[in-house]
């Protein structure tokens, strides 16, 4: 488990770096697949063209957050943004979201051209209110990117979001096994742990992390124990500005009170509408690393590798 990965996880693509990606490289990155078949066991569907296709999504009012972004690129102390990587690609379509992961830049050495190398993706939709991600980091028999022989990783690899009455994540289960109905995020999944999301109006005000489901036996609830927890401080339109973090309740030995010891972990700066990086300032990793998003198609750049 890595906390604060899962702390970046407002949306779609934080904490996903805590995962490997598959080594393997397609003789052709993508398909053009006649349909999106979705199967409730999460195996991999053939997905039409405007899946895989650039799509840009046109900026609305508001900051370039993760549900906004259409492409994004890791970056770590040894790299400046946006020349880090990997890159990710969010492609949305009809209730489905893929991010395109992109471990090298390809020949040209140069990021966000044709020659990037697909190295692994995962897929994300709502499923029976639980909104599922799994990673798909092996391109099957065929060779060949998002098509139905994709392998989806084990269950450690797939996260589950159970859904509010307003469609907003109650918080992330990751998972120790399916279960015995094989099916990720239903009712008999084995759980390893957990973070609870706590909101003031549409944004992120608090996420509480737990190693286990409490007196009550379930998951997402108060009685869950606490094993750390972040606050969110954000700007007036709801843009997260900056992220504190502690696992430690310091000397009361009570959660949530003003002697808790949290650090800043984490900052996010706006270039407009268009672009934003989050970035994470504490020492937890040892380094400066995050995040630089894009809110429109990103120009080809030099890359360290």
């Amino acid at each position: 488990m890595c906390p604060p990965a899962r702390i970046l996880a407002l949306a779609l693509i934080g904490g996903l770096a805590c995962h490997g990606s598959s080594d393997r490289e397609s003789d052709s990155i993508v398909t053009d697949a006649a349909t999106d078949a979705v199967s409730p066991d999460g195996s991999a569907g053939d997905l039409s063209a405007a899946d895989v296709a650039p799509t840009p999504i046109e900026p609305a009012s508001g900051r370039c957050t993760p549900d906004r972004a259409i492409a994004q690129i890791y970056f770590n102390g040894d790299s400046s943004p946006p020349v880090g990587g990997p890159r990710f690609d969010f492609r949305r379509s009809s209730g489905v979201v893929l991010m395109l992961r992109y471990d090298r830049s390809g020949p040209d050495v140069r990021w966000w051209t044709e020659d990037d190398v697909l190295t692994s993706y995962y897929r994300v939709e709502v499923v029976a209110g639980v909104r599922r991600t799994m990673q798909f980091g092996d391109f099957g028999p065929d060779r060949t990117w998002l098509t139905t022989d994709d392998a989806a990783g084990d269950a450690s690899t797939i996260l589950c979001e159970p859904l509010d009455g307003q469609g907003r994540p109650r918080g992330w289960l990751e998972l120790a096994s399916a279960g015995p109905d094989g099916i990720p995020c239903t009712d008999d999944d084995v759980v390893s742990s957990a973070y609870r999301i706590e909101y003031a109006g549409k944004s992120v005000s608090r996420q509480i992390g737990s190693g286990s489901a409490g007196p009550d036996n379930r998951w997402l609830t108060a009685d869950d124990p606490v094993s750390w927890w972040a606050r969110f401080d954000n700007d007036a339109d709801g843009a997260p500005r900056e992220v504190y973090y502690t696992d430690q309740p310091g000397p009361d030995l009570q959660w949530f009170t003003g002697d808790d010891l949290l650090k800043l972990l984490t900052t996010w700066t706006y270039s407009g509408n268009e672009e934003s990086e989050e970035t994470v300032v504490g020492n937890i990793h040892g380094n400066r690393f995050g995040w630089h998003r894009y809110c429109h198609p990103p120009a080809p750049v030099a890359a360290l590798f």
